[in-house]
């Protein structure tokens, strides 16, 4: 089969890439994605290249990547993103949430009298779906997979559906948008359940099938030494008041805890993480900090009882200790105690840090490492997941 793949990249992460390469936007399309690729950055390759094992063809898109997109229809002779200059071009990606705003203004009935401001400005700052619609329509896809499954509004899934034999989406665990028509999709995967019960009961074809890790990266971060003893990785923001306190009962503990993170909640005066709180690791560089950790801390925020992260994976993946709070699903991904070590509480949190990070307990700490490694590269890989989705398909 021949799919296309479309994803969604953070803002402030394309601004860094292509801010620190600035002769990246003008590069040919194929090389812009390929150093994409290569920052490891969110899924970076992992379901193209697992499809392509497979025997599939695969072509994948960042739907926000201005200059990326720009760069497709030069070469392609298409004219759905206007010529811009550099700098406009390295802001471009901001549109997309401005875009997903304005849907949301122009769909609300208490602010119709808006909607007519609303749709002239969103024609205007949704500059990607021309070239995106472009793409479709000269790949013709047998299935077209979109990894963002709150950014197209019926309409344009409509208009995909023109030029796609299928069109199946992919989301985790945030709240869904409740004015897109999700019937309009052949099939809905979340490996969140609640997701997946709450898009049923809107009509929709949903599977549970779960996050993954791809074991190339394990050879492309090399080894070293684990000179990190306790770490964490990951947001800070509205959903995250339950890991906020969790981290800071840690680090009054652990005046060793490494934080790195992307805040957005106060801290209140005399926490214990004032001032420690590091800028966010992305990709590669996220990689790097676990594979030289001995331990990292993982918390789902302030989210339903189940276990649902890429942390679970990452960290597993790179041969972490991962220390996750216990929630009703883990066992099935892993054995607690066995793979992963768990708590209830931040007490409970502090206790098992204590016991495995003390030198006398590093055997117990290095069989609990390997055995979840072991877990992850042999059944959560991305070529693992990619399988589930082709029986769906076939189903």
């Amino acid at each position: 089969m021949k799919f296309v793949i479309v994803t969604h990249a953070y803002d402030d992460f394309l601004a860094d890439l292509y801010g620190a390469r600035p002769e990246l936007a003008t590069a040919p399309f194929a090389a812009q994605r390929q150093a994409y690729y290569d920052t490891l950055f969110g899924s970076a390759d992992f379901y193209a290249h697992a499809l392509r094992r497979l025997g599939h063809d695969c072509e994948e898109f960042v739907y926000n990547a201005a200059p990326m997109q720009q760069a497709w229809q030069r070469a392609h002779g298409a004219a759905g993103i206007a010529a811009e200059p550099p700098a406009a071009r390295l802001v471009a990606s901001a549109y997309g949430e401005a875009a997903q705003l304005m849907r949301r203004v122009a769909s609300n009935a208490a602010l119709r009298p808006l909607k007519a401001m609303a749709r002239p400005l969103l024609r205007r700052i949704d500059r990607p779906w021309g070239a995106f619609l472009d793409q479709v329509r000269t790949i013709r896809p047998d299935v077209l997979y979109i990894q963002s499954v709150f950014a197209f509004a019926d309409d344009k899934l409509r208009a995909l559906r023109k030029h796609a034999d299928r069109i199946i989406g992919q989301h985790a665990a945030t709240p869904l948008p409740d004015v897109i028509d999700y019937r309009l999709y052949d099939l809905v995967m979340s490996s969140f359940p609640p997701t997946v019960d709450w898009l049923r009961a809107r009509g929709a074809r949903a599977e549970l099938v779960r996050l993954a890790f791809d074991p190339r990266v394990g050879e492309r971060v090399p080894e070293t030494r684990r000179d990190r003893e306790l770490t964490f990785s990951g947001s800070l923001y509205g959903v995250h008041s339950s890991r906020l306190r969790l981290l800071e009962a840690v680090a009054a503990a652990f005046p060793q805890l490494e934080v790195r993170a992307a805040a957005a909640l106060p801290l209140a005066e005399g926490s214990p993480l004032a001032g420690r709180v590091r800028p966010p690791l992305w990709g590669r560089a996220m990689y790097e900090l676990l594979r030289r950790s001995v331990a990292t801390l993982n918390h789902h925020g302030d989210v339903l009882p189940f276990a649902n992260n890429m942390r679970l994976y990452e960290a597993t993946g790179m041969g972490c200790l991962l220390v996750t709070d216990r929630k009703d699903n883990l066992a099935d991904m892993f054995e607690p105690e066995k793979e992963v070590v768990t708590y209830g509480d931040a007490a409970e949190c502090v206790d098992k840090l204590r016991f495995y990070l003390a030198p006398e307990n590093a055997a117990a700490r290095l069989a609990i490492m390997q055995a979840g490694q072991r877990r992850t590269l042999s059944e959560h890989s991305y070529e693992a997941r990619m399988r589930q989705l082709l029986a769906l398909l076939r189903a």
